[in-house]
């Protein structure tokens, strides 16, 4: 496995340019942009693979429709992204409360606050006036990159998190926003199972040895021969 991690920082990551960047394979962490082809835990090495999702020919199952229901008693507010210690703090909590690696601080991740690297906007879940879940993503032309979504840990049965992604690609659908790049795969490593979570003909793995975009079923069973959790 070839162990690399390349970051470059650019003056602005907006609308084509973003998309541009996303269909080649990078991402961004702070105000820097990178890729990699590997995620280290426990000193175990797992190979990573970028995927996205066709917003257009993919369409929620029963089951997430039935996770969109069940959650409609709760507030939602999309806006661009504004760092406040609310936030923080919640996503203090989070973090306290998961067994994986994650950026230390919401701030850390988002420290283009200033710079206005990005056009960022949040997806913010209340339960009457209580936030329980953020939602954060980069605003592209034709696409978005899901940067962050975390919870507060008393309302993990709510699956909060799938629940962002499925507001996330809603945002796609009405603003008819093609590709949705939610970040990568780890085989071997389940916590990022559930990104595979829409129709795998439409969610396209990253091929860097081509450039290109192929359907996830095409590497299905040589990433996954065992299967996943969802």
């Amino acid at each position: 496995m070839h162990e690399t991690f390349y970051a470059i920082k650019l003056p602005a990551v907006k609308g084509a340019m973003l998309d541009r960047i996303l269909e080649k394979g990078w991402y961004r962490y702070g105000s820097s942009i990178f890729t990699t082809n590997f995620l280290e835990h426990n000193e175990v090495r797992y190979g990573v693979h970028w995927i996205r999702y066709n917003v257009n020919a993919s369409a929620f199952s029963k089951k997430q429709h039935a996770l969109i229901r069940r959650n409609q008693k709760f507030d939602v507010q999309i806006d661009p992204f504004e760092y406040s210690e609310q936030l923080e703090q919640l996503h203090d909590l989070y973090v306290d409360h998961i067994d994986f690696v994650t950026g230390p601080s919401l701030e850390s991740i988002m420290e283009e606050v200033d710079a206005q690297v990005f056009e960022s906007y949040m997806i913010r879940i209340y339960d009457q006036n209580k936030l329980i879940a953020v939602g954060i993503f980069d605003l592209g032309f034709n696409s978005i990159a899901g940067i962050k979504n975390y919870f507060h840990p008393d309302y993990k049965k709510y699956s909060l998190g799938k629940y962002l992604v499925l507001l996330k690609k809603q945002f796609c659908e009405e603003k008819k926003i093609a590709w949705y790049y939610p970040g990568y795969i780890v085989p071997g490593y389940p916590k990022f199972d559930y990104k595979i979570m829409f129709d795998k003909s439409t969610t396209e793995i990253y091929e860097p040895q081509t450039d290109s975009w192929t359907p996830f079923t095409a590497k299905e069973k040589i990433l996954y021969p065992g299967g996943y959790c969802l």
